[in-house]
């Protein structure tokens, strides 16, 4: 995935971002989350040009949720990757000599 900079992406996905991040910052600094309080990080953050809309809408999907079921982080790392072929060979030949033995 490319990186792009914040101004330099489109406005839905920047609109979509700011209140995202609007959201976080009003969680983590224990205020209600409220459409008003959003805007007024969007305005206070050089973001007030963020369509009115937006907050409502992320208020709506966050409904009956708490931000930290968002926020919660699988445990578990990514499983080890195939073996190259040599190991791979390798093992099934010592299998084989383990049998024949």
């Amino acid at each position: 995935m490319s990186q792009q900079a914040f101004d330099q992406l489109d406005k839905a996905t920047k609109d979509q971002m700011a209140c995202v991040f609007a959201t976080l910052l009003l969680h983590d600094t224990g205020k209600e989350l409220t459409s008003d309080n959003i805007l007024d990080v969007l305005k206070k953050s050089g973001n007030g040009e963020v369509a009115q809309y937006w907050p409502g809408l992320f208020l709506k999907a966050l409904e009956g949720r708490q931000i930290t079921d968002f926020l919660v982080v699988s445990g578990g790392g990514g499983g080890g990757g195939a073996a190259g072929g040599d190991v791979a060979n390798e093992a099934a030949e010592e299998k084989e000599e383990e049998k024949e033995e």
